[in-house]
């Protein structure tokens, strides 16, 4: 049974793709919106320029409890949320434009796209904000954590990027990357990519989860005819594109597989996977764009809106 529906955004296009859930029961969004301004309950969030990115939170009856922005003068996208057992909030984006303000520090891209992992307060204050960049387009597209609330980030890029003291260079096209992060200070701990000569990358809608002794685990797609995970090289049935899962340990150690038949990505990169769902004890959100009016209470203000419920 239908609990509560609510809405928010603007008169732009406003879109929900990132959710996750505290210990308390309330939800925490990311997603963007391209209008002049978007509204979160009694909050007001104006536009820098393109899309922003918005990070909110809302209580377990589905009432905004504060939102916040992060925007330049270019395009940029909120993509995946994680909370911790204290309530903070990290968030995987990536933007181009040329600089980007998250609280206190301002992030100077050095490619076309960039990403950048942030964490948010219980209160969403910024507290620290990372920049994933380097000579080509770099992309931050999921992000989870361990049982210590270290962030783990899931993207893709091309060219060379260096994270922390390591230096990771694609093989050709799009590779898949995965970084650790200390949760106080968003620091890189180590970084891993994975890939062929063709794209072989983490896109939005690819998802990666850590298990309770910090091994990660990861879904992307790939084009290649081999790939190569650390000291793996793993045959591709499928040029037209397949589904890879691959799991990394503790310290980023790669190993992975394909799963072959995959149907190849559609469309631009800025429009993901169009819904998203967590299931937890006795509920279902589900952060979706909306295209046509919701009943009983949500009602669309644009060509697209945000809502959950």
């Amino acid at each position: 049974m239908l609990q509560w529906a609510t809405r928010a955004g603007g008169a732009g296009d406003d879109t929900a793709v990132g959710i996750a859930v505290d210990g308390g029961g309330n939800a925490y969004l990311a997603g963007s919106y391209s209008g002049a301004s978007a509204t979160f309950g009694t909050t007001t969030l104006a536009n820098g320029g393109g899309r922003d990115v918005v990070v909110a939170k809302l209580s377990t009856a589905g009432s905004w409890q504060w939102a916040s922005r992060v925007g330049g003068s270019g395009d940029d996208f909120g993509q995946s949320i994680a909370v911790d057992a204290s309530g903070n909030a990290y968030v995987a984006a990536y933007f181009n434009s040329s600089s980007l303000a998250v609280g206190a520090s301002t992030l100077y891209s050095t490619s076309p796209e960039s990403g950048l992992v942030a964490r948010y307060s219980t209160t969403g204050t910024a507290q620290w904000a990372t920049l994933v960049s380097g000579s080509n387009s770099a992309y931050a597209n999921a992000v989870a954590l361990d049982t210590s609330g270290n962030p783990y980030l899931l993207g893709d890029f091309s060219g060379t990027m260096t994270l922390g003291s390591t230096t990771l260079t694609s093989a050709g096209g799009q590779d898949t990357f995965v970084t650790k992060l200390s949760a106080s200070t968003g620091a890189f701990q180590w970084a891993s990519r994975a890939g062929g000569v063709n794209d072989d990358f983490a896109p939005a809608g690819s998802a990666i989860v850590v298990d309770a002794t910090g091994n990660a685990y990861i879904t992307g797609r790939s084009y290649s005819t081999s790939v190569v995970f650390g000291s793996t090289m793993l045959l591709n049935p499928n040029t037209n594109g397949s589904v890879y899962l691959a799991r990394l340990t503790s310290i980023g150690h790669l190993a992975g597989r394909y799963v072959p038949g995959a149907i190849p990505r559609q469309g631009a990169r800025q429009w993901p996977s169009m819904g998203r769902a967590i299931s937890i004890p006795r509920a279902t959100l589900v952060a979706r764009q909306q295209h046509s009016v919701v009943q009983p209470s949500p009602v669309r203000a644009a060509p697209m809106c945000m809502w959950l419920s």
